[in-house]
């Protein structure tokens, strides 16, 4: 064998070496871009599920918080409609807070050029047949009176309530000058029927009658003959 058949076989068998070592090099850079891949793929799949849960966590959350503020606002409506239906209910007048202002603004754009408001609410006490008209003569006669000659202004359509009210003074009656008439039907001793109203005189005797009043604007103590209605 010649020298350079020798040398010939030295330079393939390096060669064949060389590429060997290359191929296995590229094999382990092939296995290590993959499992750097494979990491990565892993990272950002780990990432997703954290951000998921913490979107999760939060939708969780809201959705707690929104059913307690539902919870709340119907709680509150049911309070507040509650509320409305008592104020409704126990109001002097029945249409509510401010109705009676409104009316009367109809009249008069300044309510100061109204005359006085007679506020006459129902009989305070057991009515018996016999003096169920005694409202209405006693209003009838208290317009005939003062209300024709544009003295005062009646208005009767009220629920019985006590004096004074600050709802019914600050909703509907401020700065407007108001008397408060209110009968109140007693037994007297002598086992008959008797009738008053708050006044500053000395009540009536048995089987009369007084028609008088204590002003809106006035909230001292005038004395009564029988006890208003709580």
């Amino acid at each position: 064998m010649s020298d350079g058949t020798v040398t010939l076989g030295i330079g393939a068998a390096a060669q064949a070496a060389a590429s060997l070592v290359n191929t296995q090099q590229q094999i382990r850079a092939g296995e290590r871009a993959r499992a750097e891949q494979h990491e990565y793929e892993r990272k950002q799949a780990t990432a997703r599920f954290d951000r998921e849960l913490q979107l999760e966590t939060v939708r969780h959350q809201r959705q707690f918080e929104l059913r307690h503020l539902e919870s709340d606002l119907r709680r509150q409506e049911s309070l507040t409609a509650l509320g409305t239906q008592t104020l409704y209910s126990t109001y002097p007048v029945p249409e509510g807070p401010g109705h009676l202002r409104a009316g009367l603004q109809l009249l008069a754009d300044d309510l100061s050029e109204l005359p006085p408001l007679l506020l006459f609410p129902p009989l305070a006490g057991a009515i018996e047949p016999q003096w169920a008209g005694l409202r209405s003569a006693v209003l009838a006669g208290l317009r005939r009176t003062l209300g024709s000659g544009g003295l005062v202004e009646t208005y009767d359509h009220l629920n019985l309530f006590p004096w004074p009210h600050a709802g019914l003074y600050w909703n509907d009656l401020y700065g407007i000058p108001t008397f408060v008439a209110q009968i109140t039907l007693f037994r007297t001793p002598s086992n008959s029927v008797s009738a008053a109203a708050t006044s500053a005189q000395p009540p009536p005797g048995p089987n009369r009658c007084a028609a008088s009043c204590c002003t809106a604007g006035d909230r001292r103590d005038h004395g009564t003959s029988g006890p208003w209605p709580s």
